[in-house]
């Protein structure tokens, strides 16, 4: 696999799936289930940092290499299934948690889930601050050669 595909597959997995593990979330906790007002707000502020980080990061990544067409080099296999196994096993994380929010499993409502996905998101942090530079940190290459060329000689 190379770094491009490694690359769109991680900001896929966390942006697509926080999205759409929140608003399934919401739509089946907030209009439906046993979140009201102040803890559905509270419960989607918790994951808007991580996917600022995350999006911010790739959308600098895709403007500072416009003209990148290269898929990059090829990167280990053991390298690819860590770096997507845990976005998608956090995601999934968040999943149980808003099943289990829903069904009450054990009582386990607002506060609760407020506190787990606290916690899981900590963890989205921790992982995209140790993977961010390997991801979308800039091409040093590209960045060196146009830096050559600008300097007067």
């Amino acid at each position: 696999m190379t770094q491009r595909g490694v690359r769109t597959i991680v900001a896929l997995i966390v942006l697509g799936g926080h999205f759409v593990v929140f608003a399934f979330g919401l739509f089946a906790l907030g209009l439906i289930g046993p979140l009201f007002g102040s803890d559905a707000l509270q419960t989607v502020l918790m994951a808007t940092p991580v996917l600022g980080v995350i999006a911010i990061a790739a959308l600098k990544y895709i403007l500072a290499n416009e003209t990148e067409t290269s898929e990059g080099e090829q990167v280990g296999r053991a390298f690819a299934a860590v770096v997507i196994f845990f976005p998608t096993a956090l995601i999934l994380c968040i999943l149980v948690l808003f099943v289990a929010a829903y069904y009450q499993v054990n009582h386990f409502g607002p506060e609760q889930l407020k506190i787990y996905i606290g916690f899981i998101e900590t963890f989205f942090g921790i992982y995209v601050g140790a993977i961010s530079d390997h991801l979308f940190g800039p091409l040093q290459r590209k960045r060196a050669s146009v830096s050559a060329r600008r300097k007067p000689a």
